[in-house]
């Protein structure tokens, strides 16, 4: 059995577990998402490795947050349909699933490796444990008012921004302007939400800069 061939199964074990999560498999097979009402996603993404070859199957498995309205935002700026399909790449925040290496080594592993049926047995469980524990964490994070109180554990000094990004769905408020009062050292990121904020906002509805 080639290398791919066993990748593949690996590949199809991951999709059904996923499923269980309400993840759905993109078309391509390497991509997994779940998608909140608000139009928040969820990713899990298997990325092929440059250092594979015939022998071995090198990958990784990313994880990422996309924020409806930075993605929203990123598609309107660059002309690019706002409901184009989303990556890992595309996420306000990313991780990549990782594991213990032997030795002794103090700092995990974020590459994965199938060669033959054990490597494949022995990857394929490691990665059913790790998903079981970083999956649920990752589909917390579609909670928005979750996500807005937790913000500075995922991204740190950068919770501001994610913070303002999820105000800026709401539309215009005094709220988001004491946000982004803090962000005056990049303008450009400021006018970004303020422009996405106005769209927010309905034909002849006033704005409320008292609106928290």
């Amino acid at each position: 059995m080639t290398v791919q061939s066993l990748y593949n199964r690996f590949a199809k074990g991951v999709a059904e577990q996923l499923d269980g999560y309400g993840f759905v498999r993109d078309r391509g097979g390497r991509i997994f998402r779940r998608v909140s009402p608000q139009g928040d996603v969820a990713v899990v993404e298997l990325q092929s490795s440059d250092h594979s070859s015939k022998e071995e199957k090198r990958f990784y498995i990313n994880l990422a947050l996309v924020l409806g309205p930075k993605w929203r935002s990123d598609n309107r700026r660059s002309n690019l349909p706002e409901d184009r399909p989303t990556r890992s790449s595309s996420g306000i925040w990313d991780s990549r699933l990782t594991y213990d290496t032997p030795g002794g080594n103090p700092w995990p592993s974020d590459q994965w490796c199938i060669a033959d049926e054990q490597s494949l047995a022995e990857v394929s469980e490691l990665v059913r444990q790790g998903l079981d524990e970083a999956v649920p964490e990752l589909i917390r994070m579609l909670d928005r008012e979750w996500l807005f109180a937790e913000a500075p554990r995922f991204v740190g000094a950068a919770a501001g921004r994610m913070r303002a990004w999820i105000l800026a769905d709401r539309g215009p408020s005094g709220e988001l302007d004491r946000l982004l009062e803090d962000e005056n050292d990049d303008a450009e990121l400021v006018a970004l939400i303020r422009d996405y904020a106005n769209t927010r906002v309905s034909p002849g509805q006033d704005r409320d800069i008292n609106d928290a």
